[in-house]
């Protein structure tokens, strides 16, 4: 929405009738008016006019800063799920692909590998990914995950313009050919609900779930959360919040069952329930959640039910 419109309403009214004009944004010409005036009042209706001038003149420029239309950092802090690549519907395998921004770093999954590197958001939609993006190196199948993500990278690299309309952002090429569309990714962890994949040893190193064992995390709708712990099942409290993307998860409370099978299962739900209780940050990429400590490091990583 433009604002110079409104501020030409108020200035016209700021206006004294034949003492000065407007004659461009910012600019403020004295006309003084042709009625005889006193000698002894003139200095005083000059000083006047200078002063209402001057206001004016700020006033008005203020205005063309608000109606400048400057779009920069408006990428920043957001998180998107492809949805179409050159036309043609993502191919989902085990990962959907991602697009994060933040801190002028992009990354996300390509599908199989991770990726990160720099990018530069300018006024007006313009956006430009550093070339030398760089891109783990696993290899996947099937194939066309592989062939998708190469075609992925290299739209990410030739990006020159984007567009959000609603809760799509679509990227754009130097021809203005539109080249991959995503879908805004959800933070909100409110009635989500999740198997665990990894978690923290309590010595910075995430391992695997022990063999035919579910660890598992419900957040409800009403505070609460609850899930499988491997043996018994357990139920707290826990906050939230999207800006931030903070979490907090207290006042658990465990059954009391005794389990030998699978052997360390016992184990496994006491360092799981540590990981849990240490939990401060969160962010959900795709249909996987990655819970943090409060120094960063991984507490625990999950997937979507």
């Amino acid at each position: 929405m433009s604002h110079k419109p409104i501020c030409k309403r108020a200035a016209r009214k700021l206006i004294i009738s034949g003492a000065f004009q407007i004659q461009n944004v910012g600019t403020v010409h004295l006309i003084y008016t042709t009625n005889p005036m006193q000698e002894e009042n003139l200095m005083e209706a000059r000083k006047i006019v200078m002063a209402l001038a001057t206001f004016l003149s700020l006033f008005l420029t203020g205005c063309a800063l608000i109606g400048s239309g400057d779009t920069a950092a408006i990428l920043d802090g957001t998180s998107w799920v492809l949805e179409s690549l050159h036309g043609q519907p993502a191919i989902e395998d085990r990962r959907q692909l991602t697009l994060n921004f933040k801190n002028n770093k992009v990354s996300g999954s390509a599908g199989c590998n991770n990726y990160f590197g720099p990018y530069t958001e300018e006024s007006k939609g313009k956006l430009h990914i550093a070339k030398d993006v760089f891109v783990t190196a696993m290899a996947c199948i099937p194939s066309e995950v592989m062939t998708q993500e190469e075609r992925f990278i290299d739209a990410l690299k030739t990006t020159a313009t984007y567009n959000i309309v609603g809760e799509k952002l679509t990227l754009k090429n130097a021809e203005g050919q539109a080249t991959a569309v995503f879908t805004a990714q959800s933070q909100d962890l409110q009635g989500t609900s999740w198997q665990v994949t990894g978690y923290s040893d309590g010595l910075g190193i995430i391992g695997g779930l022990l063999s035919s064992s579910t660890l598992s995390v419900a957040f409800g709708t009403d505070g609460k959360v609850s899930g499988s712990a491997g043996c018994n099942t357990y139920s707290g409290a826990y906050t939230s919040a999207v800006s931030g993307r903070t979490v907090s998860i207290s006042q658990i409370g465990l059954t009391r069952m005794l389990c030998h099978q699978p052997d360390g299962v016992m184990e496994q739900e006491n360092t799981f329930m540590a990981a849990l209780k240490a939990t401060a940050t969160y962010r959900i990429e795709g249909r996987r959640l990655t819970l943090s400590k409060a120094d960063g490091s991984t507490a625990i990583n999950l997937k979507r039910n």
